[in-house]
């Protein structure tokens, strides 16, 4: 037994005592400092971007008294943080589908605060419209038929 107990207590005094050093290990050199957590955000392309869309909750269609026939959109929705940078309104149109875009081009480097704006607007529809068709408009996410 104490054979077993000399045999297992020598070399672990041995390790403690001298170490273990690995080929190309060099015991000399300081130890690396770890990284540092920056504040800045990453660089970014100057004048880069991100398509960031509004939240369509609602959508009226607006007949307007007019020949030839004119649609005005009453939108409601929101923004879904408190960075101030204009709204953009595109809208194309296949046959009697009207698709409009309400979105905001955001700098990627942006830091906005979370905060909820409203956005309440009336779109002009581009384009003729034919009294009796039906149409399908879609506002990002947000779908309406009508029929004139």
């Amino acid at each position: 037994m104490r054979r077993i107990i000399l045999l297992t207590f020598i070399p672990l005094f041995t390790l403690a005592c001298y170490g273990i050093h690995a080929p190309g290990y060099d015991t000399d050199s300081e130890p690396a400092e770890p990284a540092q957590p920056t504040e800045e955000p990453l660089p970014t392309p100057e004048g880069e971007t991100v398509k960031v869309p509004h939240v369509i909750t609602d959508v009226e269609v607006l007949i307007l008294e007019s020949n030839p026939l004119q649609l005005q959109l009453q939108v409601t929705g929101y923004q879904t943080d408190g960075c101030e940078y204009p709204v953009q309104v595109e809208q194309r149109r296949e046959g009697n589908e009207i698709i409009v875009e309400v979105y905001r081009n955001v700098p990627i480097a942006a830091t906005c605060i979370q905060l909820i704006v409203d956005y309440n607007q009336n779109i002009p529809l581009e384009g003729e419209f034919t009294s009796g068709e039906s149409y399908t408009i879609i506002v990002n996410d947000f779908t309406v038929n009508v029929t004139l």
